[in-house]
């Protein structure tokens, strides 16, 4: 029985060696075997990122360095283009928008005036032709307006928001790569389109300009323009793509993402105040 156990020894130990050397061998042709680029598109992005977007993004980060935010970003501002001409079309929204300016003109001539920077004779001047230009039918608004949606999303959505991006990472200590970020940035940026579609439709048939905040419990008139326009900017859908656009950056980046989302809130709600209530 001695001696049984004894030759049975041995051949335990070696099979044990030849299992050991199977499974490194497997692991090691794992992580030789090259990433499938086709295991990720552009297409999966754009409906993942509303899905599902921690999934979309972490399958983003494994892949090689791509450029994958060309076809979001122009979505989003074909969406932008439509929403302006939905909004340009309505004439209770239109006559909404022309009220407004020639109210801000009225008081910046009359301050003017009241500093003795012009006479009431050149205020009168003044405001008649940035009234003529600052007529939502007018020719020269329209392009201005169409113009102003192309310049916002690319400089301030796009690469301000990347700018924002890179600095976070980089103080945070992610692992990351640039172009990764931009296509983070350009997928979520589709929520923010959707955001725009939606506020458009509100906006028309409430014929005032809304959205899904706090915006819509109050009146201009009980808080004042100033307190009324930030909380109206401060939406659902702001929320929504804040979150998903840090649960990317986390991503690519291998960090969590709860200190992501509370620096671009901070960062969003500040520069929104700030633009708000200084002019």
């Amino acid at each position: 029985m001695d001696e049984q156990n004894i030759n049975s020894e041995p051949q335990e130990n070696k099979d044990t060696e030849i299992q050991n050397r199977e499974v490194q061998s497997e692991e090691s042709t794992e992580e030789s075997l090259p990433v499938d680029e086709e295991s990720f598109s552009v297409g999966d992005g754009i409906v993942g990122v509303f899905t599902s977007p921690k999934e979309t993004f972490f399958s983003l980060s494994k892949m090689p360095k791509k450029t994958y935010w060309v076809i979001p970003l122009l979505i989003v501002i074909v969406v932008g283009l439509l929403s302006n001409f939905l909004r340009m079309n309505d004439n209770e929204l239109t006559s909404k928008m022309q009220t407004m300016s020639a109210k801000k003109i009225q008081e910046q001539m009359a301050d003017k005036v009241k500093k003795g920077e012009i006479t009431q004779e050149q205020a009168n001047q003044q405001m008649e032709q940035a009234l003529k230009f600052s007529d939502p039918k007018n020719a020269f608004f329209k392009i201005i307006s169409y113009v102003s949606i192309i310049f916002r999303v690319i400089l301030f959505s796009f690469l301000l928001t990347s700018l924002f991006a890179f600095i976070i990472l980089k103080i945070l200590q992610g692992e990351f790569n640039y172009t990764n970020i931009l296509n983070v940035i350009a997928f979520a940026l589709l929520i923010a389109a959707a955001a725009d579609i939606v506020n458009a439709v509100l906006s028309i048939l409430m014929g005032d300009f809304k959205s899904i905040s706090l915006g819509l419990l109050f009146k201009p008139e009980a808080i004042g323009d100033k307190l009324y326009n930030f909380l109206n900017t401060i939406d659902v859908f702001t929320i929504w793509y804040t979150a998903v656009l840090s649960i990317g950056l986390a991503a690519i980046s291998k960090l969590k993402t709860l200190p992501i989302f509370v620096i671009m809130l901070v960062i969003f709600i500040g520069l929104t105040a700030f633009f708000t209530f200084a002019f």
